[in-house]
């Protein structure tokens, strides 16, 4: 039995269909792919949920890098201070001069964490606190719980509030 050859144009209208997609599978495609973000969308955390434990971090880095230049500065006899305001974090040495402006920047700058003006407009708030790091980074002169640690808390509005701890032997707890 001989099989008659195909002529060229029905092999043409063969592989045209059989390739791309149809306009129904594509809006279909998108039609799921549109729920699918906008339940995606709803189930992440706003950028407000990032900024308190970002604060937080921060100002740890911040008190660590204080009593770290505390204990390396065998020089100076005075104690390095740590301000905690409601809305920044700065320290002081009396035998330094810091530069205390807005817009400083680098290891004599005075301020070392600052709260945003839009992030204070959210209810963002250091709670006020004193203290100082001796030349082994202990914690000295500070108003100490009964477990003989310093805490610096970090509280919003929207969000639950974030601590770090400051033991008086001079180990700096992780944010939580």
């Amino acid at each position: 039995m001989l099989l008659k050859p195909r002529s060229h144009t029905s092999r043409r209208c063969t592989r045209r269909n059989e390739t791309g997609f149809t306009l129904v599978e594509l809006v279909v495609t998108i039609i799921i792919l549109s729920i699918l973000g906008a339940v995606a969308y709803t189930r992440f955390p706003s950028i407000s949920g990032f900024t308190l434990p970002s604060y937080c971090h921060v100002a740890r880095s911040a008190v660590r890098r204080v009593q770290t230049q505390a204990m390396n500065d065998v020089a100076s006899s005075s104690a390095y201070q740590i301000i905690v305001t409601p809305t920044a974090l700065n320290w002081q040495n009396r035998s330094l001069d810091l530069n205390d402006s807005a817009h400083c920047s680098g290891p004599f700058c005075s301020r070392l964490v600052t709260i945003s003006d839009a992030d204070l407009q959210r209810g963002i708030r250091f709670s006020p606190q004193q203290f100082s790091f001796d030349t082994m980074g202990r914690v000295v002169s500070a108003a100490h719980n009964s477990n003989n640690q310093t805490v610096i808390q970090l509280s919003s509005s929207q969000e639950a509030s974030k601590q770090f701890i400051i033991y008086q032997e001079g180990y700096v707890d992780v944010c939580s």
